[in-house]
């Protein structure tokens, strides 16, 4: 009989507790070897006997990084489960020098960002933030100057209208699927997507400057790299329609945060703000004055039950290594340039 692959747990059991369903836990431990348990704090790393064991590692939020001694001390280990979005902090190309594989949930992080733009989009449309402040200050009869704007001129629906997707990162990518659900255009802005592969995601390939003036909705989806550092300043947002919502849940150093402040201040966007840079932003931030602006902190890809889904991702894709089946997210040195 083939012994069972060896897994050591290197993330804490708050971690673990967080992000595993204990039916989770079960269809793993039936598959692996488990030694030893999760750690009790981010500091008690198992010891050299335990990790020279190692067939796999399960990682997440808060383990330390598999370089150097610690990667050199794990011999025998052949696969790394991320069960968290990031990688690039845990490993270097040392890992893979190793012949060690490389896999994280990042795709089922994306799947809650892309349900939360979605949620972000439509309520803006309606203006779901804007009316709550004009019932409070009395206005709710549409006979009301004030309420009888948003309604002829602002609030939109879901409906024949063009939504703009920058990057095909994971979240855009679901993203552009979620929107085969509603009656609208889909545009998708990415130098590494062809328009046979826009089209399978239900989008048009365009690019950025035309999105940006086709759009009446535009989601930011890329990621943090040096390439995307203000991808987006004055010159873009000067394109924009008047009225069109701006969303962003990638990072804030892919806007020009000044440049998006001086077009707000003119009244002719809607904007909603997941990230900024820094984090937190300063009390005295624009962002949080202006009208137009709703700002998020940082939660788009947070959700108690939504950790539950990265469990489940990290056990089915050990699962497919185990197999030897194909991963669905493995990451490669290629991948992870272009990854955040």
């Amino acid at each position: 009989m083939t012994p069972r692959p060896t897994l050591v747990y290197l993330l804490t059991r708050e971690m673990f507790t967080a992000c595993f369903r204990p039916i989770d836990v079960r269809r793993l431990e039936a598959a692996v070897e488990p030694i030893g348990g999760p750690m009790a704090t981010p500091q008690d790393i198992p010891p050299p006997e335990v990790l020279g064991r190692a067939d796999i590692i399960l990682t997440c939020w808060g383990s330390p990084p598999i370089k150097g001694s610690l990667l050199a001390t794990s011999r025998r280990l052949k696969f790394v489960m991320h069960a968290a979005g990031s990688v690039r902090h845990l490993v270097d190309e040392e890992l893979w020098r190793c012949g060690v594989r490389l896999s994280s949930c990042n795709h089922a992080l994306a799947i809650g960002v892309a349900e939360m733009i979605l949620g972000f989009l439509i309520v803006a449309g309606k203006r779901g933030w804007t009316l709550p402040r004009l019932v409070r200050d009395g206005h709710w009869s549409r006979n009301t100057p004030e309420l009888e704007v948003e309604r002829r001129e602002r609030i939109i629906e879901m409906f024949d209208i063009t939504v703009g997707v920058i990057s095909a990162s994971r979240v855009g990518r679901h993203l552009c699927n979620l929107l085969r659900n509603f009656e609208v255009r889909t545009l998708l802005y990415d130098p590494y997507v062809t328009e046979d592969e826009a089209r399978e995601l239900g989008a048009d390939r365009a690019d950025l400057d035309d999105l940006l003036r086709r759009s009446d909705m535009v989601s930011l989806c890329a990621p943090a790299l040096p390439e995307t550092r203000h991808l987006l300043g004055a010159r873009h947002f000067s394109l924009m329609k008047d009225g069109a919502i701006f969303v962003n849940t990638s990072r804030g150093q892919n806007v020009d945060e000044s440049a998006l402040v001086d077009e707000l201040q003119k009244g002719r966007l809607f904007a909603v703000i997941d990230v900024t840079d820094p984090e937190p932003p300063p009390e005295n931030h624009p962002f949080l004055r202006l009208p137009n602006v709703v700002v998020t902190p940082h939660i788009a890809g947070h959700a108690a039950n939504g950790r539950f889904r990265q469990g489940k991702y990290a056990v089915d894709e050990i699962l497919r290594f185990v197999r030897g089946e194909k991963l669905v997210n493995e990451i490669t040195p290629h991948r992870l340039a272009t990854m955040a």
